[in-house]
């Protein structure tokens, strides 16, 4: 895989993990994730060995927050309409129209959250230096193996 196309993938996988290099535990408890405390120090010690400047460190651990808590004001909208197209779905006497309408809503917010991932790739991207960014997808490599699953050589 060309080094641009293997650079998206892994910002991608980096960036639906809320814009960290650490998976972010989600409601339901998915037990392949880090707990907070893990994944914080995984941050760190892929931070640190970027050799970051403090301008660069400062600037990723803003657009982190901000874009973190983007995400999260996105997964409580998202979480919410699914759970009103639920109950639409489960009335004995269905409403195609509103049940439409419903679903392209949830389609424009999921839409909304994939591109918020995209930006905020883009912006990490600003942030580094080519030689960090190619250090950064290595080391992010390392501790998120991808669907492959743990272990299995990616190209």
């Amino acid at each position: 895989m060309k080094l641009q196309g293997r650079i998206l993938i892994c910002l991608l996988v980096i960036m639906s993990l809320g814009a960290t290099p650490a998976y972010a535990a989600s409601s339901r408890g998915r037990q392949d994730e880090p707990n907070p405390e893990t994944r914080e120090a995984q941050i760190v010690e892929i931070f640190q060995q970027l050799n970051l400047t403090p301008e660069q460190d400062s600037q990723l651990k803003a657009h982190r927050n901000r874009h973190e808590k983007q995400q999260e004001e996105l997964k409580g909208r998202i979480r919410a309409k699914k759970e009103e197209l639920k109950q639409e779905l489960q009335k004995p006497d269905l409403q195609m129209e509103k049940i439409n309408q419903l679903h392209a809503e949830l389609k424009a917010l999921l839409g909304q959250k994939e591109d918020n991932r995209l930006e905020g790739i883009l912006e990490v991207r600003k942030i580094l230096t080519p030689q960090q960014l190619v250090k950064f997808l290595d080391l992010i490599g390392k501790h998120h193996p991808g669907p492959e699953g743990k272990g299995k050589d990616r190209e």
